[in-house]
């Protein structure tokens, strides 16, 4: 975590926390060394908060002054606006169904949409609909993942799926949570939607250490 702080890349180190919580409950670890660990992790937050940068805190800042209607903000708090409309524009069906809701969809400009916010693509072409229904597949692959986890007789490969399945839900809660204004945005990936080679990469390398597990459950 530390080497990844001095890239520097705050989002990213902070989605060890999760995957560290899930594979010591997954280890067995006693109730109060978990407590211990969520207490660590709240315990850093005012050392984080100064050691962040100044477009770091804007962004957590927007969070507590989100804005959904009026005038376009243009400073803090703009692209969440932007992200928020755009998921509002594919309504529940989406435009790919009942056509654009606009007549000048570049009225809505959404930086890195097809990277970090891919989601709000899906919002908008397929509405509501598409969005739970690609919840849905997340939500399988990561039961998926548990149960291979369950199934496995050998203590290592437990511990993988485990991880695995934490680090790519601790993404995908990230991701969605803030496209839709309940996180602060950073840029993290959203699993196997998100344009970027080494995302797809890594995370495929991911689910075959997966797959690899299910196949050999010791």
């Amino acid at each position: 975590m530390a080497l990844i702080l001095r890239e520097p890349d705050l989002g990213t180190s902070l989605l060890f926390f999760p995957v560290l919580f899930a594979m010591l409950f997954a280890a067995g670890a006693r109730s109060r060394h978990l407590a211990l660990v969520v207490a660590a992790g709240f315990a850093v937050l005012p050392l984080l908060w100064v050691g962040m940068s100044s477009e770091q805190k804007s962004r957590v800042v927007a969070l507590f002054i989100q804005q959904d209607g009026g005038e376009m903000p243009q400073g803090d708090g703009y692209h969440l606006y932007q992200s928020k409309q755009m998921l509002a524009l594919g309504g529940t069906w989406g435009s790919a169904m009942t056509g654009p809701a606009v007549n000048d969809p570049s009225a809505y400009r959404l930086p890195a949409a097809r990277t970090d916010f891919i989601f709000c693509l899906v919002g908008e072409r397929w509405g509501l609909i598409g969005c739970s229904l690609t919840m849905l597949l997340y939500a399988v692959l990561f039961a998926r993942g548990l149960m291979i986890a369950a199934a496995t007789r050998e203590p290592f490969g437990r511990l993988i799926s485990v991880g695995i399945v934490a680090l790519l839900a601790a993404q995908t809660a990230i991701n969605t949570g803030m496209t839709v204004g309940l996180m602060p945005i950073t840029g993290m990936t959203l699993p196997l939607l998100s344009y970027g080679g080494s995302s797809l990469l890594s995370t495929c390398c991911a689910l075959g250490l997966l797959i690899n597990v299910a196949m050999r459950p010791g």
